[in-house]
């Protein structure tokens, strides 16, 4: 779980160096996690069915297999698979937005 925990963190502060330069000020991030009963090749092909639900546009798996992005106008949203488990963050330009796009993701699941 602490390994897991770690990817969550670097994703999201990913997430944040490369969010819209744009922004007047410092990206709001919103996370969580859920537990899952799905293998991982299963829990992505679960993310981009998801992602493209909740509005997210262009999302894709990255190139390790076990994340899914996806942007929605100056929104980016990632997740990431990991053994019985499911991470989830959300960058943007608003708290309540980000955290309610956070839970478009989260809640399928």
């Amino acid at each position: 779980m602490h390994h897991s925990y770690l990817g969550i963190v670097s994703l999201g502060v990913g997430l944040l160096l490369t969010a819209n330069a744009a922004y007047a000020e410092a990206p709001h991030l919103a996370l969580g996690y859920k537990q899952i009963n799905l293998d991982e090749q299963g829990c992505v092909q679960r993310g981009i069915e998801v992602m493209h639900a909740a509005g997210f546009a262009d999302s894709h798996i990255g190139s390790s297999g076990k994340v899914v992005f996806g942007d929605y106008d100056d929104y980016h949203g990632a997740l990431q698979c990991a053994p019985g488990m499911v991470f989830f963050v959300v960058s943007g330009p608003d708290l309540p937005s980000t955290s309610e796009f956070r839970d478009r993701l989260q809640k399928p699941f």
